[in-house]
C-alpha cells in the first residue's frame, strides 16, 4: 500500500514547483502501486494572497478542493493556516470535499466538541501479490499544532500526544487494521512535553500508529538535513521504527510511504515499511549561473495537464491580483543577511506594523504605551534552498513583492508585555543560533540547517546585542531548558530610548496572529496578554504602509547585532546573489567562503 501526502499547493504551470507539478508525481506513483491512498496533512488552503482575491465561486467550488476531488483524495486534516479565514469559511469549503476531513485535537471553545470528526475508518478493497482481493479497514486520525490557530477565541486545541494516546486505541477497537496519523506537526524534540508544537517524534512512539505524515515546519524528511537522534533512522525514513515523511512546503516534494502488510490470526500487521521523498526540483543548482545567480534548479516533474486546466482560472485571477502596483522603493530589499544583522525585508514588516498600531493609538483605541514591533525573515534559505531569499530591486512594488516579503495569510496582532516578557521573547529568538567558541579560528555554523530561519524574530524599537558565546535559555524549537545553573542568557545591553529595560517596564508589541497564538513557542504570547484590535491582514498592513505617499522611505535601523567574541568565525549560508549585496552589509565583517554542495554562497561573519 502506498500513501501519497504531497503537502502541495496551487501554483502556475510555469512555476518551479507547486501542486500543478506535484500532481504528475502523484499519477506516476499510483501507476507503480496496485493499492494506494492519497492523503494531505494540512495547509492545503494556504496560498499567497488567497484571502484578498475576490472569488464569487469559492462557495460552490473552491479551486483547491476541485483539484483535490479531481485527484481522488482519500482523507485530509486541516493545518493551522486552514483556519486563517475563519471557521465558517473552512466549514463551507469542507462541505465541497468528496473526502473526509479529520481533526482530533481542534475543538469548539467552551463545549469542547470536535470541529471535525477526530478520525475516519476507510474501507478499501485491496489485492495481494497473488491478485487475491481483501477488505482492509484503514484508520486515519488528524492533528493540528496546539495553540497556533488564528481563531483562538472560538477554538481550542489539545495536546497532540495525549489526544493520540486516548483516541488511537478507540480507533483500533473500532476495527482499524492500519492507523495512519496526519500530523500537521514537525519533527522536533524527542521527549514529549504538554502542548508541544512539533510533536511527530513522541507521536511515533505511541502503540497502534503505523505511519505518520508530518508537516507544518517545512522539513524535508527523510533527507540529509533532517532531524537526527537515536530514535530516528534517516536512511529508511523511520522514527521509533515507524515510517514518517515530511514533504517540504509549497508542493516541493511528494512523500511516499510503503507498507508491506501481512495477514495474521488477529488481523493484519506491518511486516515492513519504508518512506521516501520525490522532489519536484533537483536538489543541485544548475551549473554556470555565475556569482550573481540565485541557485536555479532543474525541474524533475512536468506540469499535470488536468490539474493545470482546473487551476487555470484561479491562476489567472491570482496573476492579475499579484500584478497590482502599490508603490515604489528606492532601496534594494533583501533577506540575504537577515540572520546576521538588520534586514530591510524584515524592517519593512516591522515599520508597517508600527504605523498601523500608531493609527490605532491616535484614534484612542489603545493605551499610550511605548510600541515595539517583532517580525521574522520568512525567506532565509533553509529547506527552500539557495533561491529561497527575498531579493527586490529598487523600482516599482507590486502585490507579488508583498507576497514575497510576507508569504503567509496572518493578521496583525498586539500583545501587552513587560520588560521581562520582551527579554524572554528575544532569548527564544536567539536560541536558533549555535554556540560560538571564542578564539577558535575555525568556521562555526551560525545556525543548524535543520532549524528554520523563519523562527528568528527581531524586535524594532529597542537596541540589544546577542552574545553567541553564552548558553541559550531555550532549545532551538523554543522548548524551555533547565536553568538551574543560573544561566544569564544571550541578550545583552537591552535598552529602550537609551535606558536599560527593566523587568516591570510595560510595552505594546506588534506581531502576527500566528506568533500571538503561540506559534514557534514564543514565551509571552498568551491570550491574557493579547489586546483585541480590528482584524486586518498583514498584507493589507503592508500595502497601506507602502502605498502611503507612493512608498515609504526605508532607512536601515541598526538596532541589534551579534556581539564581538574574540574574532570567532560564524558561517552563514546565503544566496549566490548575496555577493552583490555584501559591500552594503553594515553589521560586521563578512568574508566570502565559497559555495557548498547545495549551491549556497557561504560567508564567514567575523565576531
Amino acid at each position: 500500500m502506498q500513501i501519497l501526502p504531497p503537502e502541495g499547493r496551487m501554483a502556475s504551470a510555469r512555476a518551479g514547483h507547486g501542486f500543478v507539478r506535484t500532481a504528475s508525481l502523484i499519477r506516476k506513483a499510483r501507476r507503480e502501486a496496485t493499492n494506494s491512498l492519497l492523503l494531505d496533512n494540512g495547509d492545503f488552503l494556504c496560498s499567497n494572497g488567497s484571502e484578498a482575491i475576490p472569488d464569487p465561486n469559492w462557495r460552490r467550488a473552491h479551486p483547491m478542493i476541485r483539484v483535490m476531488n479531481h485527484l481522488g483524495y482519500d482523507a485530509a486534516t486541516p493545518g493551522n493556516h486552514d483556519f486563517d479565514h475563519g471557521l465558517d469559511y473552512l466549514t463551507l469549503i469542507a462541505e465541497q470535499a468528496r473526502f473526509p476531513l479529520v481533526s482530533a485535537n481542534v475543538l469548539h471553545a467552551g463545549s469542547r466538541r470536535p470541529v471535525f470528526a477526530p478520525h475516519a475508518l476507510l474501507e478499501r478493497r485491496v489485492h495481494d501479490r497473488m491478485g487475491l482481493p481483501h477488505v482492509l479497514h484503514i484508520g486515519v486520525i488528524g492533528f493540528a499544532p496546539p495553540n497556533s490557530l488564528a481563531g483562538a477565541a472560538a477554538l481550542e486545541t489539545c495536546d497532540i500526544v495525549e489526544t493520540a494516546q486516548r483516541l488511537v486505541p478507540r480507533l483500533r477497537a473500532g476495527g482499524a487494521d492500519v492507523v495512519i496519523a496526519l500530523a500537521h506537526s514537525g519533527l522536533g524534540e524527542a521527549s514529549h512535553r504538554p502542548g508541544m508544537e512539533n510533536a511527530a517524534v513522541p507521536l511515533a512512539a505511541i502503540p497502534g500508529i503505523d505511519a505518520i505524515i508530518s508537516g507544518h515546519s517545512h522539513q524535508v524528511f527523510p533527507g540529509p538535513d533532517g532531524p537526527r537522534g537515536p530514535e530516528i533512522d534517516a536512511e529508511r525514513g523511520q522514527v521509533h521504527g515507524k515510517p514518517v515523511v515530511s514533504a517540504g512546503f509549497w508542493g516541493s516534494h511528494l512523500g511516499l510511504i510503503d507498507l508491506a502488510l501481512e495477514r495474521t490470526a488477529g488481523g493484519w500487521r506491518v511486516a515492513d515499511a519504508r518512506a521516501e521523498l520525490r522532489a519536484v526540483l533537483d536538489a543541485r543548482p544548475i551549473d554556470g549561473d555565475g556569482d550573481g545567480g540565485s541557485g536555479t534548479r532543474r525541474r524533475l516533474a512536468r506540469a499535470d495537464a488536468g490539474v493545470a486546466r482546473l487551476a487555470s482560472p484561479a491562476i489567472r485571477q491570482a496573476h492579475s491580483w499579484f500584478s497590482r502596483r502599490i508603490g515604489r522603493t528606492r532601496h534594494h530589499i533583501h533577506s540575504f543577511f537577515a540572520l546576521a544583522g538588520p534586514s530591510r525585508a524584515v524592517q519593512l514588516v516591522q515599520q508597517a506594523q508600527l504605523s498601523q498600531v500608531r493609527r490605532l493609538i491616535d484614534a484612542g483605541r489603545l493605551p499610550d504605551l511605548p510600541i515595539l514591533s517583532s517580525a521574522a525573515p520568512f525567506k532565509a534559505g533553509g529547506f527552500g534552498g539557495p533561491g529561497n531569499f527575498t531579493d527586490i530591486a529598487p523600482g516599482p512594488l507590486s502585490m507579488a513583492h508583498l507576497a514575497d516579503i510576507y508569504p503567509f495569510p496572518n493578521q496583525l496582532a498586539l500583545l501587552h508585555i513587560t520588560g521581562h516578557d520582551l527579554r524572554m521573547w528575544l532569548e527564544r529568538a536567539a536560541s536558533i543560533f549555535s554556540r560560538a567558541q571564542p578564539g577558535d579560528p575555525r568556521p562555526q555554523i551560525l545556525k543548524p540547517s535543520r532549524v528554520p530561519g523563519y523562527l528568528y524574530e527581531t524586535v524594532l524599537g529597542v537596541e540589544y546585542e546577542i552574545d553567541l558565546s553564552a548558553t541559550a535559555l531555550f532549545a532551538p524549537d523554543g522548548g524551555a531548558l533547565d536553568r538551574g545553573r543560573a544561566w544569564t542568557g544571550r541578550i545583552t545591553g537591552l535598552r529602550h530610548n537609551g535606558r536599560d529595560v527593566r523587568d516591570d517596564d510595560a510595552f505594546l508589541m506588534a506581531t502576527n496572529s500566528f506568533r500571538a497564538a503561540g506559534g514557534g513557542n514564543y514565551p509571552g504570547a498568551t491570550q491574557s496578554q493579547r489586546i483585541e484590535i480590528p482584524a486586518i491582514s498583514m498584507q493589507d498592513v503592508l500595502a497601506a504602509h507602502i502605498g502611503a505617499a507612493g512608498g515609504p522611505d526605508l532607512p536601515l535601523v541598526a538596532h541589534w547585532r551579534l556581539a564581538p567574541i574574540g574574532g570567532a568565525r560564524m558561517r552563514l549560508r546565503s544566496a549566490p546573489a548575496a555577493m552583490r549585496a555584501r559591500p552594503h552589509f553594515g553589521a560586521g565583517r563578512l568574508e566570502p567562503a565559497g559555495r557548498d554542495r547545495d549551491g549556497y554562497q557561504l560567508f564567514d561573519l567575523i565576531l
